[in-house]
């Protein structure tokens, strides 16, 4: 489950990446659209572990 959040992750980073120098946008603005993208994704839903 995690696995394939951290998958998605790394995939929104890249895209971001890409349509940030398409758009002209210098490492820097590139970097914070990465970053946006990033706090956007919803969160990965952990299994709980059962108590002692």
């Amino acid at each position: 489950m995690v696995e394939r959040w951290r998958t998605a992750a790394v995939a929104a980073a890249r895209v971001a990446w890409e349509e940030g120098g398409l758009a002209g946008l210098c490492v820097e603005g590139r970097f914070e659209l990465v970053l946006d993208r990033l706090a956007r994704l919803p969160e990965p839903k952990v299994p709980r572990q059962p108590s002692a």
